[in-house]
Formats: structure tokens, C-alpha cells, sequence
């Protein structure tokens, strides 16, 4: 029990039909039994039947108005501060208290919707916060929206955390990590040997000489992209496992251009 509002009236409604659904149940059964040895007739022993059936319709609906005098929590949870005060007026609709369940905790996020093939029910995800950063709170996903957000291209969805010790609050924000399934034999290129342009993303692969093995040239070749991360692009198609490509400086090459390998990188 949340509140308990003032019930006198509804208390004394719900005795008083109480009494006269005792009353008329007891009617209908003389009746009954009148009607049974035919000293009554079917008119009253119906009119009978209809003035209990009426009584008990309304007693209950005098118990349902009485129940709502008393506010109850809808489910277990920690209440916050509460708005109102012993003996004032309060109208419906009227904001009382916060009531949350924190454990287990709902986080809300968004993802590419080019990554909804792989998103699932029940799939692992981890969320670190600002408060904790040190620390790691696992959970399930629970729920996955209908529709892509035309704006943003992205779809929502819900997880659900671990939070025995409560140290996450509704409200808070986060970093949400996924781990998505495991690519097998996947080309991955540097996101630096990749330029991107109206005619599509480009490589310059490299290619030695026919007649001079000692010699190579460069030619551009258009490739389609899988997943992007921060340093690694992911090769669908286009190249093959062992073929050479520029990592930096593409702004210099053009096609056909004579090259000169320097595999050497700074400390």
C-alpha cells in the first residue's frame, strides 16, 4: 500500500448493500421454496431473482470503488521522493511518487540498422558508465523495435541488466557494447588505403611488371565494403587474399604510375 485515501463514505455505501444483499438472498430463497410448493407465482419468484441479481451487481461496484481508495504499487520496487502530504486534496492523475524497479535494469539504445541481420533476442551486450567505469554490467537483449527510424537509418532496442548491487538509476547514460557473431576468413584492409568517392570506395592494388620483376606499377580498383570499424575496413569483394595495395599516399598515384615499395614504417 502506496496511499490510503479518505474511504468513510464508500465504507458505509459498501456495508449498507452488503445488508441489503443479505437481505434480498434471502427473499429469493423464500421464494424459491414458496414457488416449489406453488404458493407463490413464476412473476414474483423472477421479480425475485432480478431485485438480488441487481443488489449484487451493485455491491460489487461499491467494492470496486472502495478498493481504489487504496493505492497500491503495481509491482516491487524502490519508491523515491514522495509529492504529496497526510490529509491533502489530491486529484486524479495528480503525480504521488516514483516508484522503479532497478533490478534488473532496461537500457534503451539504437544501432545501424545495416547491422539488424545479426541483432537477436537474448544476445549479449555489456554497458559501461561515467560513474563506473571500471566496472562491467552484462545483460541480455529483451526486446527489438518494429521499424528503422527513416531519419536516422537506425533501429531501437531494449536490453536488460544485471543491477544486484543497484548502483545503476533510471536516467543514467551509458556505452553499450555488443559482440557480434564471429566472421570467419575475412579480408580486412587498413581504413588508410581506402579512399572513398562518388564513383565508389577505391584501392590502389599493386602489380609488378611483366617484362622487370623488380618493377611495379599501381591500378585502382573498386571494391564493395562490409563492416567499418575505427581502423579496419572489411572486404566483400574486389580483392583476394595476398594481393598487394597502397596504404598512404594515394593522393600522389594515378593509374599505370610506376611505384616504389617502402614497406618501412616509423617507430
Amino acid at each position: 500500500i502506496l496511499v490510503q485515501l479518505d474511504a468513510g463514505i464508500a465504507q458505509q455505501k459498501y456495508i449498507m448493500d452488503q445488508a441489503n444483499l443479505a437481505f434480498k438472498k434471502d427473499h429469493l430463497a423464500r421464494q424459491e421454496s414458496l414457488f416449489s410448493s406453488n404458493a407463490t407465482s413464476t412473476e414474483k419468484r423472477d421479480q425475485a431473482k432480478a431485485e438480488y441479481l441487481s443488489q449484487e451487481a451493485l455491491t460489487k461496484q461499491d467494492k470496486i470503488v472502495l478498493d481504489n481508495h487504496t493505492i497500491r504499487a503495481p509491482f516491487s520496487g524502490t519508491l523515491g521522493l514522495k509529492n504529496v502530504d497526510i490529509g491533502q486534496f489530491i486529484t486524479p492523475g495528480q503525480p504521488l511518487t516514483q516508484l522503479q524497479k532497478t533490478n534488473p535494469i532496461k537500457i534503451d539504445f539504437t544501432l545501424a540498422s545495416k547491422y539488424l541481420d545479426k541483432l537477436h533476442l537474448g544476445m549479449e551486450v555489456t554497458v559501461y558508465t561515467d560513474q563506473y567505469p571500471e566496472q562491467a554490467f552484462s545483460g541480455k537483449i529483451s526486446a527489438i523495435d518494429t521499424e528503422v527510424n527513416p531519419s536516422t537509418r537506425t533501429i531501437k532496442a531494449r536490453a536488460l541488466l544485471d543491477n544486484i548491487e543497484e548502483n545503476l538509476l533510471p536516467g543514467q547514460s551509458g556505452r553499450i557494447k555488443l559482440i557480434l557473431p564471429l566472421k570467419k576468413n575475412t579480408l580486412l584492409l587498413p581504413r588508410t588505403a581506402v579512399s572513398v568517392s562518388l564513383y565508389g570506395n577505391t584501392v590502389y592494388k599493386v602489380k609488378q611488371a611483366s617484362t622487370d620483376k623488380d618493377r611495379y606499377y599501381v591500378t585502382p580498383v573498386v571494391i564493395q565494403t562490409g563492416e567499418i570499424t575505427d581502423t579496419y575496413v572489411e572486404v566483400i569483394s574486389g580483392l583476394e587474399n595476398g594481393d598487394m595495395i597502397v596504404s598512404s599516399g594515394q593522393n600522389k598515384l594515378y593509374p599505370d604510375v610506376e611505384i616504389l615499395i617502402n614497406n618501412s614504417f616509423p617507430n
